[in-house]
């Protein structure tokens, strides 16, 4: 819709990209913080969802968290 409109889109592209990226960042300042103690590293993860009381995961990057910080 908004291209065939030509609304400009560019802020909300650059803020999905940040969104999708931001799980990088923190586990990046993880690793920094507790190098190659990450293994030993605990984190308790209360919810992945984007509001609280919805059951809806499309889009979350808690998901990529949780997978990419052992890695």
């Amino acid at each position: 819709y908004a291209k065939e409109n030509n609304f400009d889109t560019k802020f909300i592209l650059k803020s999905r990209s940040i969104n999708n990226n931001f799980y990088k960042e923190l586990i990046n300042n993880i690793k920094s913080k507790h190098g190659k103690e990450i293994k030993k590293f605990h984190c308790l993860i209360l919810g992945i969802t984007y509001k609280k009381n919805v059951s809806d995961i499309r889009n979350t990057q808690a998901i990529n968290f949780i997978r990419n910080l052992s890695k």
